[in-house]
């Protein structure tokens, strides 16, 4: 897979980008997100859902990011015909377990390999929320960049982003019950079908992922 899997609207219209820092002092965002030490979504209730399908995907992204960054985050990718394989794992932890400062990598199973990650848009459950942050902080008019709906068919937000030349970038976020962003999937060339998905799971990283992070920052070292 190339790298341009690994940002939730890669060739979209970037607004702005949070930097996961090397420094000492852990993880630097602009603007800083609120993650607190439990994170809780004000959610539109699912039955609901699409009636004002934008301010509703800010609030889920919003929540998203916050949890990833308060309790960590592990997002898996995989092909779409393949989705029980995952190629890539990216790894989050919270800043107060940050290595040197890094608090992000991602892990390749083809390779068997790990690596450092500096931006959080990187990850999708926080790369919406940057968007919509920056946009606010630099009193840019976020429909110029995106177009938000929900799809009750699929009970998902359809997020779709400017794409210059190349077109529009679309992108499916399926929010859970409780408000945060559970799987994302991208679109192939054919009607229903999945290009790739990705699985999140928030929380600590198992042992084996805490090796691959572990082993990430060592290579920077």
């Amino acid at each position: 897979m190339k790298l341009s899997i690994f940002s939730a609207a890669a060739g979209a219209a970037m607004v702005g980008a949070l930097v996961l820092t090397g420094c000492a002092s852990g993880p630097v965002a602009s603007p800083s997100p609120s993650a607190s030490a439990s994170v809780s979504a004000s959610t539109t209730p699912v039955d609901s859902r699409g009636a004002d399908a934008l301010a509703e995907f800010e609030v889920a992204a919003t929540a998203s990011c916050d949890r990833a960054m308060a309790e960590g985050v592990v997002e898996t990718v995989a092909a779409g015909g393949k989705l029980a394989q995952p190629e890539w794992w990216l790894l989050m932890v919270p800043k107060a377990n940050a290595i040197d400062g890094f608090s992000a990598a991602r892990y390749s199973s083809a390779t068997d390999s790990a690596e450092v990650i500096y931006e959080t848009y990187e990850f999708d459950t926080c790369y919406f929320a940057t968007q919509f942050a920056l946009a606010k902080e630099g009193n840019v008019d976020i429909n110029k960049v995106m177009h938000i709906t929900y799809d009750k068919m699929m009970r998902s937000y359809v997020a779709v982003g400017l794409q210059g030349e190349g077109g529009a970038a679309v992108t499916f976020f399926f929010v859970s019950d409780d408000g945060f962003i559970e799987k994302v999937q991208y679109p192939g060339a054919e009607v229903g079908e999945i290009a790739f998905e990705r699985a999140i799971r928030y929380g600590a990283l198992t042992a084996e992922e805490q090796g691959w992070f572990e082993s990430a920052v060592a290579k920077v070292n």
